[in-house]
C-alpha cells in the first residue's frame, strides 16, 4: 500500500472515530437528563361505613395515600400529593364557587409540618384535630383556576391567611378519587415529612367523616 493510500485510510478511520465520539470536534454527547427522585408513599386505610350525614351525601373516606414528589426540574422533593379515596362518586364545586348543597364534596386537609401536635394554631372542632400549621380549605370558595386556598398563620379560630394554592382534581376514570397537590414552597419549604388529618363533608353537612378518627393524625412516609 502506498503512502498516499495509507494516509487516506487513516483519515477515514479517524473521522469515523470522531463522529462516534460526538462530532467532528470530538465533543462527547451530553449525559442523559437525570430523572426524578423516587416517590415516597404511605397509605392509610380508614374504616368504611362510619360516615354520617344529617343531610346530603354522607361522604365516607376509605383510604388516604400521601406521596412526596420530585417534579421537573428534578433533583429535590417539591410537592406533597394527598390522594383521597371515598366510597361515593365525588362531585366537586365548579371553579369559582363554594361547596354548596348536599351533593358537593367539601373538605379540610390539615398539615402538621413540624410533626408536633402540641404546637401549631390551626384546629378543627368537627374532628378535634389540633397542632397544625397549614390547611387546604376545600369548603370555602373554589378559586377560578379550580385550585383551593392553602391557609396558614395568623389563625383567627376558623380561618387563616392565604399563603398559596393547592390543585385539586378528580380522577376521571375512578370518580371516587380526588388528588390534592400542595407545593412544599407554600408550606415554608417543608421537607414533606408531616402529620396529616382530613375532614370531609358536603355543602350542607360539613362533617360526615374524619380520617383518621377524631383527634388523631397519621405521618407521611419518610
Amino acid at each position: 500500500m502506498g503512502n498516499r493510500q495509507m494516509l487516506r485510510v487513516v483519515v477515514i478511520a479517524t473521522s469515523a472515530w470522531l463522529v462516534g465520539c460526538g462530532g467532528a470536534a470530538g465533543v462527547l454527547p451530553p449525559p442523559p437528563t437525570a430523572g426524578p427522585l423516587p416517590t415516597v408513599e404511605r397509605t392509610y386505610t380508614d374504616a368504611s361505613g362510619d360516615a354520617q350525614a344529617d343531610t346530603g351525601t354522607a361522604y365516607d373516606v376509605t383510604q388516604v395515600v400521601t406521596r412526596r414528589l420530585d417534579t421537573a426540574p428534578f433533583g429535590a422533593y417539591d410537592t406533597m400529593e394527598v390522594e383521597i379515596v371515598l366510597a361515593q362518586s365525588v362531585r366537586l364545586p365548579d371553579p369559582g364557587t363554594r361547596a354548596g348543597g348536599g351533593a358537593r364534596l367539601g373538605f379540610r386537609l390539615y398539615l402538621d409540618t413540624d410533626q408536633d401536635g402540641a404546637t401549631g394554631p390551626i384546629t378543627d372542632p368537627g374532628c378535634t384535630f389540633a397542632g397544625n400549621e397549614f390547611l387546604v380549605n376545600g369548603f370555602d370558595r373554589r378559586l377560578d383556576s379550580g385550585a383551593y386556598e392553602v391557609q396558614g398563620e395568623p389563625w383567627n379560630g376558623t380561618s387563616g391567611q392565604m399563603v398559596g394554592e393547592a390543585s385539586v382534581t378528580r380522577d376521571e376514570v375512578h370518580h371516587t378519587i380526588i388528588r390534592i397537590r400542595v407545593p412544599l414552597s407554600t408550606l415554608g419549604n417543608d421537607d414533606g415529612q408531616m402529620r396529616v388529618a382530613l375532614r370531609v363533608g358536603n355543602g350542607d353537612d360539613r362533617t360526615t367523616d374524619c380520617a383518621p378518627e377524631a383527634g388523631q393524625a397519621f405521618t407521611t412516609g419518610r
